[in-house]
């Protein structure tokens, strides 16, 4: 009885000791991905609704914002976020277009958010055809009714960068 209890004893003990490890693993990874990448955030918004997640994006992470048609040297870049408000045809703008047709994205990780439209599904299938020869993560959409619920925009865009970042 005394050695099935020992046995027990040291089995729990190696399990903890292995999650404590698998923990300070991943907060190291994690820490190191997020110095190592080089992030760009590029926005489209015609309807002026993406301020407050592009500000909170770059306050909560290391990110460059610029509007889709500034000149940036994407090169400098290993993630490349795309943030766009859009209207109920469920399409990328054409910047968005024009952007993604018109510039190397090999070798580069892209995901996207947006606000508005009817169908996020929809949306992000016709995106994803713009993309070409590049790692897309999936985004995040919301509509027009939650992005007035500030919180849940704030820790669902947390959540996703994190993933990303």
């Amino acid at each position: 009885m005394i050695k099935v209890i020992h046995k027990l004893i040291i089995t729990f003990c190696f399990v903890l000791c292995g999650c404590l490890m698998l923990q300070a693993v991943t907060q190291n990874t994690n820490e190191v991905k997020a110095e190592n990448k080089k992030v760009l955030l590029l926005f489209d918004d015609p309807y002026q609704v993406l301020d407050t997640m592009i500000n909170d994006i770059c306050a909560y992470k290391n990110v460059d914002a610029y509007p889709i048609q500034s000149q940036i040297n994407i090169q400098d870049y290993d993630i490349i976020l795309i943030g766009e408000s859009i209207d109920s045809s469920n399409t990328p703008s054409i910047p968005i277009k024009n952007f993604l047709t018109s510039h190397n994205l090999n070798n580069k990780m892209i995901s996207y958010f947006w606000v508005g439209g009817t169908s996020h599904d929809t949306y992000e299938n016709q995106l994803r055809h713009y993309i070409n020869n590049s790692y897309i993560i999936s985004g995040i959409g919301f509509n027009g009714d939650e992005i007035s619920e500030v919180s849940y925009v704030k820790d669902s865009l947390h959540q996703w960068l994190d993933t990303i970042v």
